[in-house]
């Protein structure tokens, strides 16, 4: 097989990949019929779909537990305005979400507050590594309530005003995260589906009857063409991962 055919049946290939084909059709080309062009069209909707609700599901379980320490703290603080003792203010959430991670640091910060000592420590202190540790964001949230609360404690500021103050910024926080994560899904989808879509068009290449190994490995032309492909692949996962990466960072 020549490599002008190898190279007509990878065209073939992403045309099928990128979807149904607009504008005026020329030269004697096979249409395949609307139905099919539809269908194929509905699994690449579908497929993306599926790749940016992967992405959203990882992301999920962080913006879980931050909105989790920010309930948490909203009931402390209106339990500390309606005159409730700062133990048991800490112990009422606490008690709500045992089962979690951020219960159990909550219980740390109520059993701190009831023997007197300090609960800023144990609200920043080491959290549990493994299956069930907290996400990075859940425990940035409470580094900043515990300093709220150490502010709090040395200035004689009222508790309750400091840490409902501190409910706004964390939730204001993890609005803009999901807003982040939205807007980059895209990008890290495209970066992911560009990767593949050098095998895809070898497998097409393959399923028509031509031969793309043979012609990548087997000539000099398709082995200098292989490294390219190869090169310029890498270079775009990396070009676009240092972008998402740039943009995580700027926030």
């Amino acid at each position: 097989m020549s490599a002008g055919a190898v190279l007509a049946a990878l065209l073939v290939g992403a045309a099928v990949l990128a979807g149904p084909v607009r504008g005026p059709v020329r030269g004697p080309v096979r249409v395949a019929p609307p139905v099919r062009a539809g269908a194929t069209a509905s699994r690449g909707r579908r497929a993306r779909a599926a790749v940016l609700a992967g992405w959203a599901r990882r992301r999920a379980p962080a913006a879980a537990a931050v909105e989790d320490v920010a309930q948490a703290v909203a009931e402390v603080a209106a339990l500390l305005r309606a005159g409730v003792a700062p133990a048991s203010a800490w112990a009422h959430p606490a008690a709500q979400a045992a089962s979690g991670p951020v219960g159990a640091v909550l219980a740390a910060a109520a059993a701190a507050s009831a023997a007197g000592s300090d609960v800023a420590a144990a609200l920043a202190g080491p959290q549990p590594a493994g299956e069930g540790a907290l996400p990075p964001p859940a425990r940035a949230a409470l580094r900043s309530v515990a300093a709220a609360w150490r502010v709090a404690e040395r200035t004689g500021a009222a508790p309750a005003d400091v840490l409902d103050r501190l409910v706004l910024g964390l939730r204001a926080d993890a609005d803009a995260q999901g807003a982040r994560d939205a807007a980059l899904a895209a990008p890290r989808a495209t970066a992911a589906l560009l990767v593949a879509l050098p095998g895809l068009g070898l497998a097409l290449g393959a399923a028509v009857g031509a031969d793309p190994l043979g012609v990548l490995l087997g000539t000099a032309a398709g082995r200098v063409a292989a490294a390219v492909g190869v090169c310029c692949t890498a270079a775009g996962w990396w070009w676009t991962r240092a972008l998402v990466r740039a943009a995580e960072r700027a926030g």
